[in-house]
């Protein structure tokens, strides 16, 4: 049996049918609409089910992973630990103060951790923004704190930007009250 290939002549075919591969499941040859239609929107549904999991797994996970303390940067370099950029949050004695944010700025950091962080206390969360290099040519980075709402800072633009091997802090007040 002969045919023609669009564009590339004329083509043969193998007048004997080949056995299916043992590979292919024992599916019916054919299917009516209906099934089809029927195993389509189980395949989607059991997509919306694997797709809500996810979500509620990476929710979970990033509330998990928000902690009192959150590592910027590089953990090991060379293979060995080193002591890395760190953001930690703790209740401050101090009076009126509701806590400290505490960076500790090490010189381990480049651009690839410019980026948004979270810390959390009592179940509070406190978004963070780290830049590096806030003061070019100094060596200086930045954590930019988000206070939660009903809060304030001290300094009063949230922000500690502090060199290399120094810690800076951002202290968050409850302007409600206590």
């Amino acid at each position: 049996m002969t045919g023609f290939h669009r564009g590339y002549g004329e083509i043969s075919y193998d007048p004997e049918p080949r056995p299916r591969p043992d590979w292919v499941a024992d599916a019916p040859e054919t299917v009516t609409q209906a099934e089809a239609d029927a195993a389509a929107w189980r395949a989607f549904w059991r997509g919306v089910f694997v797709g809500a999991v996810a979500i509620a797994a990476s929710f979970a996970a990033g509330a998990a992973w928000s902690g009192t303390t959150v590592t910027i940067g590089a953990e090991l370099v060379r293979g060995e630990a080193v002591e890395a950029t760190t953001v930690s949050i703790a209740r401050s004695d101090e009076p009126g103060a509701w806590a400290v944010v505490s960076f500790s700025n090490r010189a381990l950091n480049d651009g690839g951790d410019d980026g948004d962080y979270a810390v959390t206390l009592d179940g509070v969360t406190v978004a963070l923004r780290f830049t590096w290099e806030a003061v070019p040519m100094i060596g200086s980075d930045r954590i930019t704190v988000t206070p939660p709402d009903g809060m304030t800072c001290i300094p009063a633009i949230c922000e500690a930007t502090v060199l290399e091997g120094f810690t800076g802090r951002v202290v968050l007040i409850d302007w409600r009250g206590m």
